[in-house]
């Protein structure tokens, strides 16, 4: 989110604590059994989805900047590189999971949101390595509403 003058507060703590729970899933992820039990389940998919949520953001945020030529495309893909990476490391961590008897939807509905994620940044990082600025727009409309059904099942999960 940003205002007037930059990023708004309110959505840089969102993005903060955002970031927070993709390290902690990155360093929790070798401690979370191959067959969690339910709640587990429910947490580690909540954690990942977080981790996709940050992580499209990140790249939204940069394209937006890069559109408005507030940022130079080579620190554009740097962001969009560290993105990609942290969103693999997050999806790899989960779908490594065995969902309990009943998680299955859950399960399915995470890994194709987190492949939608990755296809959806890889376009991102494509279209500035070519120049492709007629598609900036489109791409950031993508990535929010991408991020918004991100943001939608990570609250059905954690509540």
């Amino acid at each position: 989110m940003t205002g007037p003058s930059g990023p708004s507060p309110r959505g840089s703590s969102r993005h903060a604590a955002r970031i927070c729970a993709a390290v902690v899933l990155a360093l929790t992820a070798g401690c979370v059994p191959a067959s969690p039990d339910a709640n587990t389940f429910r947490d580690q998919a909540g954690l990942t989805v977080g981790a996709g949520v940050s992580e499209v953001a990140t790249v939204r945020m940069s394209l937006h900047a890069l559109a408005r030529r507030r940022t130079s495309s080579a620190a554009a893909l740097v962001a969009f590189r560290y993105s990609e990476k942290g969103l693999a490391t997050a999806a790899q961590s989960f779908t490594a999971l065995n969902p309990p008897i009943g998680e299955d939807r859950l399960y399915y509905q995470v890994d194709t949101l987190l492949d939608d994620a990755a296809d959806l940044l890889a376009r991102a990082r494509i279209a500035v390595e070519r120049g492709r600025i007629h598609q900036y727009g489109e791409l950031v409309d993508q990535l929010g509403r991408l991020g918004q059904e991100l943001e939608t099942v990570e609250k059905q999960v954690t509540a």
